[in-house]
């Protein structure tokens, strides 16, 4: 059952350049590596999906498939989400001198009581990956300051949601 979406922004403020951030971000396998309070396991599947295994607040591990379709890469992209987890993660960068601004906008899939019951969780999870995104850049020496890159292509500031 698809259900009715609902939907939580979280916005981050990384010190860094937007290419790396962005590398992290996408090389979904390596989540358990520097996001492993969150994501237990991420397998990227011949097809080019990933097979996820998360847990949130709740004593749960939640099993499911995600999908990046770029959109504009390294500036944004859609993660789409179907298992224990559905819906979709819009996921848009912006240099902003040493910073690398990160916006996720989250429509998950569900009963109204699924929202009430995700959001918490999912903001734990959130300033969990801010604190070890920020980590994972200093481990690697990547927190100098960011190379010069072209201007991104035209394009709204947030993504809309796919329908």
């Amino acid at each position: 059952m698809r259900g009715r979406p609902f939907h939580i922004v979280t916005d981050w403020r990384i010190q860094g350049n937007l290419s790396d951030v962005a590398r992290l971000l996408l090389r979904m396998e390596d989540w358990p590596m520097w996001w492993g309070g969150t994501y237990r396991a991420v397998k990227l599947r011949d097809d080019g999906s990933y097979l996820v295994r998360s847990k949130g607040l709740l004593p749960l591990s939640l099993r499911w498939t995600a999908r990046i379709l770029p959109q504009s890469l390294p500036y944004a992209w859609v993660l789409e989400m179907a298992g224990d987890l559905n819906g979709h993660s819009c996921w848009s960068l912006r240099q902003a001198g040493v910073l690398v601004e990160v916006e996720n906008d989250w429509y998950p899939f569900g009963p109204p009581l699924l929202g009430s019951l995700t959001a918490p969780s999912h903001r734990r999870a959130m300033a969990q990956g801010q604190q070890a995104l920020h980590a994972e850049l200093a481990r690697q020496g990547r927190m100098g300051d960011p190379p010069m890159l072209p201007d991104p292509p035209a394009q709204p500031a947030r993504l809309s949601a796919i329908q």
